[in-house]
């Protein structure tokens, strides 16, 4: 896998033609089976299980504060925005992460130098997600609906920043790409994104309940976080593909012809 990355990164820095464009990433798609999963499970596992543990330790001893202070007999302070603060820096931190080490491992099949990648990407992952988020929020404030869409077409943000030569290049905006991208993907991305990030929550939260806090059920909530670190895992897998698969162009279509396969609603960029 590493190796068919490394073909794609020389090679899309450069004109090709769309027969070639297509061979090469057709085999890197190919070569995504579920053995280049589990190769990826076993060598990230420990690093994202970790990762996972300490921002779900973190999120819930911050939110227990925020909570502390909100029934405080004394009124809520201005100590409460630190707290706040501190959520907001984690929420976005964290998921990006894991997120880097689970699409590192998915190209690697192993941790092997992840350092030096996360030295390289880590600030420019960060900040274009921040971007991301400004921008949603921006339109939330604005029209709710319109924010939430303008959310749905920076899922992948993280994946333009890591993978697109053109990117690190300076010939491509972040969250453009990630909005071309993600408009012919759509319907499936938010299907993936609902799974993953709120049918699987939900159901296995309330099923579990206070055996995912740490206070209570320290071993149990443990666990829990190693089968999130799966699902994460997963989620990145199977998103990944969809993003590789973008770049096999439609033979019977050029690139300016192909219309937004999915009937993702348009709104402006901003």
């Amino acid at each position: 896998m590493s190796r068919t990355f490394k073909i794609l990164n020389k090679n899309m820095s450069h004109p090709l033609t769309e027969i070639g464009l297509r061979s090469i990433l057709n085999h890197v798609v190919t070569k995504m089976n579920k053995l280049e999963f589990f190769k990826a499970l076993k060598s990230s596992f420990v690093l994202i299980f970790l990762a996972t543990l300490v921002y779900r330790f973190c999120d819930q001893f911050t939110t227990k504060q925020i909570e502390g202070l909100i029934r405080s007999t004394d009124g809520i302070t201005s100590m409460i925005w630190v707290w706040a603060g501190i959520s907001l820096i984690l929420s976005i931190l964290f998921p990006t992460i894991v997120a880097i080490i689970s699409l590192y491992a998915l190209k690697n099949n192993s941790i092997q130098n992840i350092t030096s990648f996360f030295g390289k990407n880590l600030e420019l992952t960060v900040l274009e997600t921040m971007r991301a988020w400004g921008v949603s929020i921006l339109w939330g404030f604005l029209f709710i609906i319109p924010g939430i869409i303008k959310m749905s077409y920076y899922y992948l943000t993280t994946f333009v920043v890591l993978f697109l030569p053109e990117y690190a290049e300076g010939q491509a905006d972040a969250l453009k790409k990630s909005e071309e991208i993600s408009k012919h993907h759509w319907v499936t991305l938010n299907l993936l994104v609902t799974l993953f990030y709120l049918v699987i929550p939900v159901i296995t939260s309330s099923i579990f309940d206070e055996y995912t806090v740490f206070d209570k059920h320290p071993y149990s909530a443990a666990i829990y976080c190693g089968f999130e670190a799966i699902t994460t895992l997963l989620f990145h897998y199977v998103v990944l593909k969809l993003f590789l698969n973008y770049f096999i162009p439609d033979f019977n279509h050029s690139e300016d012809s192909i219309p937004n396969r999915q009937g993702a609603p348009d709104v402006t960029y901003v």
